[in-house]
This record gives structure tokens, C-alpha cells and sequence, in this order.
């Protein structure tokens, strides 16, 4: 019973951070074809949104967010 609990614990856990990886994963995307870049550095990036869990959408987040100040 105990490891039933546990288990179901750690699987909610897994669970939101697959949701919150899938919701900047989508968001980052977004702006990340929004923008047009170099056809190279967009590919690039896009693995690593994929691929870098939670890491690699908000770094391209902050990112896009830096280079927008400076451009302004």
C-alpha cells in the first residue's frame, strides 16, 4: 500500500512537469517560427527546445526576450 502511494505520488509529480515541458515547448516554438530566423540557428534551437527539458524553452524564452530589448 505504501509503495502504491509513492508510486502515484511520483507519477503526478512526472506528470506536471511533462505538462509545464509541453506548455514552453509550445510557446517557445511559437515564437521561435514567429520570428524567422537563420534557417540553421532555428533548427538548432528547436532541438534543443525539444530535447532540454524545462531548460531549453525558458533559456530560448530569455533569450528572445533580451534580444527584443536590445533591438528596441
Amino acid at each position: 500500500m505504501l509503495l502504491l502511494a509513492s508510486t502515484t505520488k511520483l507519477l503526478l509529480i512526472a506528470g506536471g512537469i511533462l505538462l509545464l515541458q509541453w506548455i514552453l515547448a509550445v510557446i517557445a516554438l511559437y515564437f521561435l517560427f514567429k520570428d524567422k530566423g537563420i534557417k540553421k540557428e532555428i533548427i538548432i534551437w528547436n532541438v534543443f527546445i525539444m530535447f532540454g527539458i524545462i531548460i531549453g524553452p525558458v533559456t530560448y524564452l530569455i533569450k528572445r526576450s533580451l534580444t527584443k530589448k536590445d533591438n528596441k
